[in-house]
């Protein structure tokens, strides 16, 4: 088991870090929810769940990791998706599963999808 101790500094630049990575998922989920009509989701929690305001480990579909501020895994088969996927979704850095099938998704696949390397 490895314990590192951090000065202040480094815990100061660790938590900004990680508060940077946790808003570009938070972002690339709301494109998600925008592009594919998302209040005209099937199991959508009231719309209250997908805004930017709430925890988005909370969300309907998404599983996180790390502590709640990382997404992990993101599950919206058969939820009446209706649009394209945004190329922000590639900011999941950590996901290693993705699942939209059966749904109504159009336009080509992000390529940035091809640099998440735990999917």
């Amino acid at each position: 088991d490895l314990n590192i101790e951090l000065d202040f500094d480094s815990k100061i630049k660790l938590n900004a870090k990680m508060k940077i990575e946790e808003d570009l998922e938070r972002e690339a989920l709301l494109d998600l929810w925008i592009s594919t009509d998302g209040p005209n989701w099937d199991q959508n929690c009231n719309v209250d769940c997908w805004n930017s305001s709430s925890s988005f480990c909370g969300w309907f579909g998404v599983v996180c990791l790390d502590n709640e501020t990382s997404v992990y895994q993101l599950n919206l088969v058969n939820n009446n998706l209706l649009g394209f996927i945004p190329s922000s979704i590639s900011n999941l850095k950590n996901i290693n599963y993705l699942d939209f099938s059966r749904n109504q998704l159009n336009g080509e696949i992000p390529p940035s999808l091809g640099n998440l390397i735990h999917l």
